[in-house]
């Protein structure tokens, strides 16, 4: 089966043989993928809305996995099971993906993979406060949007104001995607400048962000 280069990045991810709950399965096309592939022994399909969930249903039936892959109606990772040792969720913002990620429910999850579409830098702070450290990070362009993917493990890790803003891993690549992406930011940025009062309370803010953005992209 085809999926998006997004899911694909995600899928990348998962360590090999895991139990995987993926959040906001929609219509479960990740966990298809992950069991045919053989990349988790069994997987937990997740969604809150309904109706994804029984598109979800029919295209496990369709594969005949419905003895690899679980369907459940559910709020985030509340009804996770113990046996649940990674868990992916995609598609939301980092504000979203923090909020869902409650400590006391990953007990025995070992390994996150989060995709954000926005905000990603909260998401890294908030991994910080649960004890998770990150591990990889990916960035890339797929149907012209840009998206951030963040592995993470058990761990305690302390990331500068940089790391948190830009990514740890990013920060070291810095490929043609980050790039552009950091490039796009900033000239958005100075036409805010153009447009706010000296006076304003914001004015040293956004000069301040447009000169670390810039310092980011001129380092060699």
């Amino acid at each position: 089966m085809e999926i998006s280069k997004r899911l694909k990045e995600c899928a990348r991810l998962v360590p090999l043989q895991a139990v995987v709950a993926d959040i906001g399965t929609d219509h479960a096309l990740l966990p298809i993928y992950l069991v045919k592939n053989n990349l988790a022994t069994k997987v937990i399909a997740s969604d809150v809305r309904k109706g994804p969930i029984e598109q979800a249903k029919k295209n496990v039936l369709l594969y005949r996995l419905n003895d690899s892959i679980e369907i459940i109606l559910s709020d985030g990772i509340e009804d996770i099971t113990d046996q649940v040792d990674t868990v992916i969720i995609s598609g939301m913002g980092g504000k979203l993906i923090s909020d869902i990620l409650k400590a006391n429910k990953l007990k025995n999850v070992q390994t996150l993979i989060l995709q954000s579409n926005v905000a990603s830098d909260i998401l890294r702070k908030h991994l910080e406060t649960i004890n998770y450290k990150i591990v990889d990070e990916l960035i890339f362009v797929e149907n012209s949007k840009t998206y951030e993917i963040i592995k993470a493990v058990k761990g305690n890790d302390k990331l500068t104001y940089k790391e948190i803003k830009f990514g740890p891993f990013l920060l070291k690549d810095k490929n043609a995607d980050f790039i552009n992406k950091w490039t796009i930011e900033v000239n958005k940025l100075a036409k805010i400048l153009k447009k706010v009062p000296i006076e304003h309370v914001n004015y040293q803010k956004i000069i301040a962000e447009i000169k670390l953005i810039e310092e980011i992209l001129n380092e060699s």
